[in-house]
């Protein structure tokens, strides 16, 4: 700023306001009116006034003048104002911003960006609660989908039991990762679907929920805390949108890794271990010899 543009918006920031105007108005005196008037001036009691107005109304003679009416002064527009604050001026029937304007609304502009940065998790390298930071964040969100190329079985019960996570991408070229997920997960009982698919399709590493904000991850479950890296955030409605149709799309066309299902809860009381008669011991003891 300069120390013109500077004074101008400390003396005065806001708009002028507009001041109402007056209409045209008849005023009637006496003489006694007009006498007294100058002590009311110097603050007289309203008593005294009060009399001064009794007695007035009975007395003459009686004086008529006309007091002109003023006009109003219209309030300061808002090129006006931002003229006179030196943010733009007006040329031509146009506003065009100065220099300052220009470095304003850079700044406004900036801190419009601040405000929409995505949010995310920093996980620092050695960092040994990065795994269960990124875990923590997957049970916030909900029911979704992991892509990661290189997941593997160490993420495998983390995943299976502390998320809602039911469909994990992972990349053809993970080699002994692939059959390690395939034969952890043979094993293991779970209370809801849960699939491994193998595709090339991505590169990155994702967490895709059925709407909303796709979060990207800055590098496989097995890197976390080996490097720095960072879970963001994606809040751009049409990034997140594409990234939910690409996935959609390579998970329909990737090969079957592993599957579960939830196993169905026994309903009858034989289909229980441990229920019969015999192994309750409700059973007829033997006869005696």
């Amino acid at each position: 700023m300069t120390v013109e543009e500077f004074e101008a918006y400390m003396a005065q920031p806001n708009r002028r306001p507009g001041l109402p105007g007056e209409p045209e108005r008849r005023v009637v005196t006496t003489n006694i009116d007009r006498a007294l008037r100058a002590s009311a001036e110097q603050n007289l009691a309203p008593a005294i006034r009060a009399i001064q107005q009794s007695i007035a109304a009975g007395l003459a003679p009686r004086e008529e003048r006309i007091i002109p009416g003023t006009p109003g002064t219209p309030a300061e527009s808002i090129a006006d104002w931002l003229a006179r604050l030196h943010w733009c001026r007006v040329d031509e029937a146009r506003i065009r911003l100065t220099p300052l304007g220009e470095a304003l609304l850079g700044h406004l502009e900036q801190e419009s960006l601040e405000d929409e940065i995505p949010v995310g998790v920093v996980l620092d390298q050695g960092d040994e609660l990065a795994a269960a930071r990124v875990i923590q964040q997957l049970a916030e969100i909900g029911q979704c989908a992991v892509v990661d190329r290189f997941f593997s079985m160490d993420s495998l019960l983390p995943i299976l039991y502390s998320t809602q996570v039911e469909s994990v991408l992972m990349g053809s070229d993970a080699g002994s990762k692939l059959a390690g997920v395939e034969t952890a997960l043979r094993g293991l009982s779970v209370d809801r679907p849960f699939e491994v698919r193998k595709s090339d399709v991505f590169h990155d590493r994702f967490v895709i929920p059925p709407d909303g904000p796709v979060w990207a991850l800055g590098t496989s479950f097995t890197g976390l805390a080996r490097r720095l890296s960072i879970m963001v955030r994606i809040d751009d409605d049409r990034m997140s949108s594409a990234i939910r149709r690409e996935f959609e799309d390579a998970w329909r066309e990737a090969q079957v890794v592993a599957a579960k299902v939830p196993e169905p809860v026994p309903t009858d009381v034989e289909d229980v271990p441990g229920s019969s008669e015999a192994e309750s011991g409700s059973a007829d003891p033997a006869p005696e010899s």
